[in-house]
């Protein structure tokens, strides 16, 4: 009957588990390729990739494994980080919960971009603590950085975590 053609127990656990593993392997392979394609085309555009673009590239890939303290060496490497590479760390150290190494790198940043900006918000939100996210949209105003649509969307993501519904639909109207 139905029960017999039912596989059961510990191994067919494993075999989906199996299954499930190799699916997510191939879609991360398949985005990396994706990634490193358009990354590719940028740089023929540009005429050539700078250290920092490929330090950037090795950021993305430790983000993913989060190895933050190797993102930070590869900062500690480059004598005058760029904007993008500053970024790319701050997101690596987020990604990794590590917010006083991510605010620290945050803090040091010379000029500091929507993408830094964005990524931390994404950090406080996660954390639940949209009353930082409130300090951040007050210094980004005070550098005259306009919120996009990204920023809007990891707002109501950082709120919605809290349940703060009034809070998001303010913030937007601002």
């Amino acid at each position: 009957g139905f029960e017999e053609t039912q596989p059961r127990g510990r191994w067919w656990a494993e075999v989906r588990h199996d299954r499930r593993m190799q699916r997510e392997a191939r879609t991360d392979r398949e985005h990396l390729r994706i990634r490193e394609r358009w990354d590719d085309e940028m740089v023929s555009l540009r005429g050539g990739m700078s250290d920092q673009r490929e330090k950037v590239k090795e950021v993305r890939w430790l983000k993913q494994n989060r190895r933050w303290e190797d993102a930070l060496h590869l900062l500690s490497l480059e004598a005058e980080p760029n904007a993008m590479l500053r970024a790319a760390v701050v997101e690596c150290c987020a990604k990794s919960m590590k917010p006083d190494v991510a605010w620290r790198v945050f803090d040091e940043m010379p000029e500091k971009t929507l993408l830094a900006y964005n990524h931390m918000i994404v950090m406080l939100g996660r954390m639940r603590r949209v009353d930082k996210v409130q300090n951040l949209l007050a210094e980004m105003a005070a550098q005259g950085l306009k919120p996009n649509h990204v920023i809007y969307t990891s707002l109501m993501v950082a709120f919605g975590n809290v349940h703060d519904s009034a809070r998001v639909l303010s913030t937007l109207d601002q």
